[in-house]
């Protein structure tokens, strides 16, 4: 689900346009309590396979940074649906923490939140209700693309997931049982008609971060605000030159192997 911070409509481009949030902002995290083998900091490592677990709830998590410019955050690997938590997303004024979010999930989906671009250091998640477990919560300062993604051709990120089964059926064809094998989400967006400027400035970066870290996408958030996804890119990010014309020559597909929600 995509968030959006009151009075947010985009910082240079249109909501309909891609975002992606990558380039984490590392720091230091504290939270309010953590149970044993779930460390706080185990939220930060953007790994799936580790996560932290409070004690008790009202519970917070914030990280403290070297002051950076912050629009964007991410949760993934989350179950707040199932154990009936609410997400506040607060910010430092200097004096108090000061709620800028509000949030009661309906799924364990993804939650990829936009920020009204400021400059921050420090961060933080508070929860209540019932005690979470959260595998991944980063931040930092997200992508715009300035052309919104291919339309025709695309899936709503939401819809995107391959199972694959194995069926138990009886020799005069009743069905016995079905089991699921294997479950991916690749999610996959275009976008095209990028001047060759904004890809070296941006794309280029991006594509190094991304060949070792994974990243949240989301293809049209003010429209479809579950179209999100956070995983790694199947194949490194290659922009290429399309048409004969360099000011928006580039196209560039990335493709996400996203994370199965819990």
């Amino acid at each position: 689900m995509i968030l959006f911070e009151p009075g947010f409509s985009g910082t240079e481009f249109p909501l309909e346009h891609p975002r992606i949030g990558a380039h984490a902002i590392s720091g230091t995290v504290a939270a309010s309590t953590e149970a044993a083998g779930f460390s706080a900091i185990f939220a930060a490592n953007l790994n799936t396979t580790q996560w932290w677990r409070p004690t008790a709830v009202p519970a917070t998590w914030d990280l403290t940074f070297t002051s950076a410019p912050v629009s964007y955050f991410g949760i993934a690997a989350h179950d707040l649906f199932t154990v009936g938590a609410t997400l506040e997303v607060q910010r430092w004024d200097g004096a108090a923490w000061v709620t800028i979010i509000t949030h009661t999930p309906a799924d364990n989906s993804v939650i990829f939140g936009l920020l009204i671009r400021t400059t921050r250091d420090r961060l933080r998640f508070r929860f209540t209700g019932g005690i979470p477990t959260i595998g991944v919560i980063s931040m930092g300062d997200v992508i715009e693309f300035p052309q919104r993604c291919q339309y025709t051709g695309s899936t709503s990120f939401e819809m995107a997931d391959q199972d694959e089964y194995r069926d138990t059926l009886s020799e005069g064809g009743q069905v016995l049982d079905r089991f699921r094998t294997r479950r991916s989400i690749p999610a996959r967006m275009e976008v095209s008609h990028l001047s060759e400027a904004w890809s070296d400035s941006v794309l280029t970066l991006l594509r190094t971060y991304a060949k070792d870290w994974p990243i949240f996408m989301a293809d049209r958030p003010a429209s479809r605000p579950k179209s999100v996804v956070f995983g790694l890119t199947k194949a490194p990010i290659q922009p290429e030159r399309t048409i004969p014309q360099h000011r928006v020559a580039m196209s560039v597909t990335i493709e996400v192997m996203g994370n199965v929600s819990a």
